[in-house]
């Protein structure tokens, strides 16, 4: 029951663990791969539901209906003659029974929806529910909720992309050193993306746009394999139709396969036509736009049709990386869930029609739940200009529809996310810190145009900063008014990233997690047949996160209960006197420089029903250090040896990826957020915390205060 769940549930994190085969394995816990959803738990279906019927039952329903209604039109309203008004009636009820027989069925039993994990209400939800009406843009983890009254909210962290994927986009390049033109695993960038080969003949690219999998082909295909399955259990077929059962279903997998993830996904006709004046038409589905080279698009307006009821509409933009050299790039940005039509399986508002009507006011604007395009640019598809771009393109649209609704009477509690900052420090932090490993003078200097000034990418924090500042500042003079407070707060701050600690490595190299020998080459993941549960205490898996392998929870645990608190500070003691042998944050010198900050144990900070969804440690680091990449999805790396052999490698090496901020693992102390009021406050002792918000938000609205709310309201 939500409401018993309410304000009781953590956030774990962007990584949680579940137990396969005998070890932990890391699964995303931001957004879950879709699960089957009976389609009777849906509102708002096409034909309200009716579709879902079988074939016969809808044309019978529809005939009979037409049938009747024409015949009182014929011969009450129109008063013709009996045997005319019936026979047109029986002509006209056919009609709809051909008509619903074609429409009956089309609903699968299940819809993929990608679920929220949160059961936590926000406090917009508990406002609404008080009476107050609310609109909240861009709210993270509030999708895949049941609408409150009084409550509008777009929903914003956590959205899938119409592919029911997180993060995906596309590179057609016409680079001859590429060969992979199908939408396949072969053709993956490291982040969810797709590099496809294109060829360029006398001026004209062919490809595809590759969308969701048809589900309603794969649950046709699952029936029959349902029912294939159960005629091979019974046992009452004979010998040769079992082979062909068998056969069947064989084939029928590698179909479900195909459909899901391959090349046989719903897809439209992509084609690039370069024109003599150096722009190029570009067409996707049907429609085109005319983009010069360095230049976006407008939105595409796209339809991936899986019947001729089932629709997903999507949105997207594309630039001309390069026309000609060295040769053919165009970037495609996510397939947006379109806000003017989202599939009502997977609303991205509350109610579902509050995106229709942001869509209808503001136009078009992106959905999914990552905004802007830090995983491209992290993979070094696009570069820091035209990610740049991206981020001017989203924070003006969110300005515009803010302010356009800041304009109406209609509410009394409002709130706007605008994330821009989080993205831009996330990856420019390497133009702004000099002593970043991947600092560049040169790239550093380069100029672009920022919101109509010329700034330097080095420059790219601060512009962010005072794009944010002047929209507080537009509010303030042009929406604040005697009796209003104004809150501005951030839920962290950042550092730069220069070097990361692989956690894995160091409780090996300490005796707390044990491999077993001899070391395989490619041992890179402490999961499967590579760790000894048997002699191992403790492991690391996601953004900092450790875990004891305590006897009795873990399938294979070693430690008592008694011996735990012991156990974890043990390793604080030792975590925290480690040091770095090769870099110093502050860039003074190298060596002898102590990367652990702190480690927090989750007895000693969180409480409730829920806390064993987290780990029991969290591995907290000074600036400029922060978890390895290898150990959020619970690596250990591997190193080989002159003899061939392979050995755990360093614990601290650079962090040579493009994500070059964060704040992520690094101790709180370090990346504290900020907060301005225009309500004069007391700041209570250990300074503000992000959950005073929410209490300090309803007692000004007079809303009471839940009691699982840790903290008390800021007065």
């Amino acid at each position: 029951d939500r409401q018993q769940r309410r304000m009781t549930e953590p956030i774990v994190g962007f990584v949680r663990r579940e137990f396969i085969r005998g070890g932990p394995f890391p699964v995303k816990g931001l957004s879950v791969d879709g699960v089957a959803v009976p389609i009777e738990d849906f509102k708002n279906m096409p034909l309200g539901g009716y579709a879902r019927m079988p074939a016969g039952q809808l044309g019978a329903l529809i005939g009979g209906g037409a049938f009747l209604l024409f015949l009182l039109v014929f011969a009450l309203v129109l008063r013709l003659k009996a045997v005319v008004s019936i026979a047109l009636s029986v002509v006209l009820g056919g009609v709809g029974v051909y008509a619903g027989m074609s429409m009956g069925g089309l609903m699968p039993p299940t819809m993929p929806v990608v679920q929220n994990p949160v059961a936590t209400a926000p406090f917009w939800e508990l406002a609404a529910e008080a009476g107050v009406q609310s609109v909240v843009l861009d709210a993270a983890q509030a999708w895949d909720r049941e609408p409150v009254e009084g409550a509008r909210v777009l929903c914003g962290l956590g959205v899938p992309d119409a592919r029911g994927q997180y993060i995906s986009y596309f590179l057609y390049t016409a680079d001859d050193l590429y060969f992979h033109r199908q939408n396949n695993r072969d053709s993956d960038t490291s982040s969810g993306g797709k590099k496809l080969r294109v060829d360029d003949r006398d001026g004209v690219l062919s490809s595809f746009l590759w969308g969701p999998p048809n589900f309603v082909e794969i649950a046709k295909l699952e029936g029959e394999q349902k029912a294939n399955d159960e005629l091979l259990k019974g046992g009452e077929v004979s010998y040769k139709e079992s082979g062909e059962l068998r056969a069947r279903g064989t084939e029928l997998k590698t179909l479900i396969k195909d459909l899901e993830k391959g090349e046989n996904a719903l897809k439209l006709p992509l084609q690039v036509t370069k024109q003599d004046d150096g722009t190029a038409d570009v067409t996707i589905g049907g429609e085109t736009h005319n983009v010069a080279e360095g230049a976006w698009s407008d939105w595409y307006h796209l339809t991936f049709e899986m019947n001729s009821l089932i629709k997903v509409q999507a949105l997207t933009r594309v630039k001309i990386l390069s026309m000609d050299e060295p040769y053919f790039e165009m970037f495609v940005g996510a397939l947006e869930i379109d806000p003017a039509s989202p599939p009502f399986w997977q609303p991205i508002a509350q109610p579902s029609s509050f995106s229709r009507d942001l869509a209808r006011e503001f136009g078009p604007f992106e959905t999914v739940g990552w905004s802007c395009m830090t995983h491209p640019f992290k993979d070094k598809i696009i570069d820091p200009i035209t990610f740049m771009e991206d981020i001017e393109f989203t924070m003006k649209w969110r300005e515009k529809m803010t302010f356009g609704m800041l304009a109406k009477d209609d509410w009394r509690l409002f709130m706007s996310c605008l994330s821009t900052p989080d993205r831009v420090q996330h990856m420019m932090y390497q133009f702004y810190d000099v002593e970043h490993p991947l600092h560049d003078p040169e790239a550093a200097a380069q100029e672009m145009v920022f919101f109509g000034e010329t700034i330097q990418l080095k420059d790219a924090i601060p512009a962010i900063y005072r794009q944010v500042d002047r929209i507080v500042g537009r509010v303030m003079d042009e929406v604040l008014e005697d009796g209003d407070t104004l809150m501005v707060g951030a839920d962290h701050g950042f550092q730069s990233f220069r070097r990361q600690v692989h956690i894995n490595n160091w409780l090996e190299e300490h005796g707390y997690l044990v491999m077993k020998q001899p070391y395989k080459k490619g041992s890179s993941k402490i999961l499967g047949g590579y760790v000894d549960w048997s002699e191992t205490r403790a492991y690391s898996l996601g953004l900092g996160t450790a875990y004891i392998n305590l006897k009795g929870r873990e399938p294979n645990g070693i430690v008592e209960q008694a011996d735990v608190r012991a156990l974890m500070e043990e390793i604080r003691e030792r975590f925290l006197a480690s040091e770095d042998p090769d870099g110093s944050p502050s860039g003074e010198g190298s060596g002898g420089t102590r990367y652990g900050s702190e480690i927090y144990f989750t007895e000693d900070i969180h409480k409730g029903p829920f806390v064993d969804l987290e780990g029991d440690m969290f591995f907290s680091f000074n600036p400029t250090y922060r978890v390895s990449w290898g150990t959020a999805s619970g690596g250990i790396i591997m190193k080989k040896q002159e003899d061939g052999s392979y050995q755990p490698g360093p614990i601290v090496v650079d962090n040579d990826r493009m994500w070059s901020g964060d704040h992520i693992s690094v101790d709180p102390v370090h990346v504290e957020g900020m907060f301005f009021s225009s309500r004069k406050i007391e700041v209570p002792e250990g300074g503000i915390n992000v959950m005073h918000i929410a209490p300090t938000v309803l007692m000004l609205l007079g809303v009471d205060i839940p009691a699982e709310m840790p903290l008390a309201p800021l007065r």
